[in-house]
């Protein structure tokens, strides 16, 4: 037990807590969190249950990443997929997401048990180019509006301080783990992940999701 408390970062602890949030949310009454609370689960699941299990008894989790990875900007792109449907462009923005899907699952599915980094890394790419087109959208071109009482303010804002703090980390990863990580980069990685789930709470706590 102490080795598993060991393992858990504070991040670990925020996701925990924005799962049972999107929970009783969704409880009382908020069904379009239905899909925030499946992310949070998933992810709960893998980054605090079956990665330490199985890095502790199989001293590999690539295959267990190599899924996760490409969920987690699936699901970014499908929120953003939501958020823009009433534009003239939605429907190249969807057709682009189902290539980028397509592609990662031939990539996956003959990647074997090597961890592929394709998906994550473009996956991303495409959400931060939408993120910058939903912060120009709604800071200049829309009619002004409360973006603090929308829950995608929060997971936008969260998404981007994550992109910047860690997202560079994660591409160099295997440079830095080559070695001794620096602590100010281990550090900066964590408080990466806290900023992404401090969105997604806040996506959770708000009173409409857009």
């Amino acid at each position: 037990m102490t080795d598993f408390l060991r393992y858990l970062s504070l991040f670990n602890y925020a996701e925990v807590l924005t799962l049972f949030v999107s929970v009783f949310q969704y409880i009382r009454g908020k069904k379009w969190l239905g899909i925030v609370v499946f992310f949070a689960a998933v992810s709960v699941t893998v980054e605090v249950f079956l990665g330490y299990i199985l890095a502790l008894k199989y001293n590999n989790n690539d295959l267990l990443y190599n899924i996760y990875s490409f969920f987690c900007p699936a699901f970014y792109l499908y929120m953003y997929n939501r958020y823009f449907i009433s534009q003239s462009w939605s429907k190249i923005l969807r057709y682009t997401t189902i290539a980028w899907f397509a592609i990662s699952i031939v990539v996956l599915v003959s990647s074997e048990r090597s961890f592929e980094s394709f998906p994550y890394y473009s996956g991303m790419e495409f959400t931060t180019i939408l993120i910058f087109v939903y912060f120009y959208q709604t800071l200049y071109l829309d009619d002004y509006r409360d973006l603090t009482r929308e829950g995608m303010f929060y997971f936008s804002l969260g998404l981007i301080l994550f992109i910047f703090t860690s997202f560079t980390i994660l591409v160099f990863f295997n440079e830095l783990t080559s070695q001794d990580m620096p602590v100010f980069f281990f550090r900066l990685l964590q408080f990466g992940n806290l900023f992404l789930w401090a969105g997604c709470l806040g996506l959770v706590l708000c009173p409409k999701m857009w």
